[in-house]
């Protein structure tokens, strides 16, 4: 018929397969920052004979450049990614490598290789638990180990807990502060009130530095208001002396936000009732 249910678009074009091919191959799989990773490349016919003298140009990290290859059509491209003094939340990520090649009669040639980078040699991991108005935060430390990924057998990078190693805790307040931006126009009471926006306002409560237990494990607790909303940092250093830093957060049943927004809400009478039989009539309120 004439009615329309779906559309996609779609390009035809002529394909012409490319006159030779890129092959990126690293010397290693996973690294720390501030350590170097080689990458070998190579251009090749299909045949396999090699690309002499074929520019190549390359993308890695914030980095750009081009290399030309040699008579076996190979180049070597060698990166060190720069260790960060501070690192927050994750301490692992991913390193790709892009090359591009080519002349305009044959068409440009793409490769790209991706390894895996820490940013520190200790991992964290953390753990909120709230029972009643005590809140703990647990933080977990383990070293990274990077043998099994460089020697192919394995993914994880998990290695022993961190015993001994000092955490460092401080705890912040957050509240919500009123500030007057207008008004607005209240059509139940037909009177003129004014508009308020919140901004936040943060509060150093408590500073803590806790050791890890033989299991690797800091412990840091506190009393809370269920008013209120907190946030918990935690700071770690690493063998080289680089900071490793994270945070969770702790929000009370209301934490500083105006439920009168400056509208009219509709709002359901029952609102435990989640699911309604098609037909039946549902109550509001205005």
């Amino acid at each position: 018929g004439d009615e329309r249910f779906a559309s996609r678009w779609f390009e035809v074009a002529t394909y012409a397969k490319p006159v030779y091919q890129i092959d990126v191959t690293p010397d290693r799989e996973a690294l720390f920052a501030g350590e170097t990773v080689t990458f070998r490349v190579r251009a090749t016919f299909f045949e396999g004979t090699p690309v002499p003298d074929m520019q190549l140009n390359y993308r890695i990290g914030g980095d750009t450049g081009s290399v030309i290859t040699d008579a076996n059509g190979e180049a070597v491209i060698v990166y060190t990614p720069p260790k960060q003094p501070e690192s927050w939340g994750w301490w692992e990520s991913w390193l790709t490598l892009y090359v591009s090649g080519g002349e305009p009669e044959i068409g440009e040639v793409t490769a790209e290789r991706t390894v895996r980078l820490f940013s520190r040699d200790v991992m964290q991991r953390a753990e909120t638990m709230v029972v009643g108005d005590q809140v703990t935060v647990t933080v977990q430390i383990n070293r990274v180990v990077l043998d099994q990924l460089l020697a192919g057998k394995g993914t994880d990078a998990t290695g022993p807990a961190v015993a001994g190693q000092p955490v460092t805790f401080t705890l912040f307040e957050r509240n919500w502060i009123p500030v007057e931006e207008g008004e607005y126009y209240d059509f139940i009471e037909k009177v003129v009130r004014p508009r308020y926006r919140h901004v936040p306002e943060q509060r150093e409560i408590r500073r803590e530095t806790v050791q890890t237990d033989g299991e690797g494990r800091a412990a840091f607790r506190f009393t809370f208001d269920p008013e209120g909303e907190y946030e918990v940092r935690y700071r770690v250093q690493d063998s080289r002396g680089l900071w490793l830093q994270g945070n969770a957060w702790v929000f009370g049943s209301w934490y500083g936000y105006d439920t009168n927004w400056g509208w009219p809400q509709l709002t359901p009478a029952d609102d435990q009732r989640y699911r309604v039989p098609v037909g039946e009539p549902v109550e509001y309120v205005f």
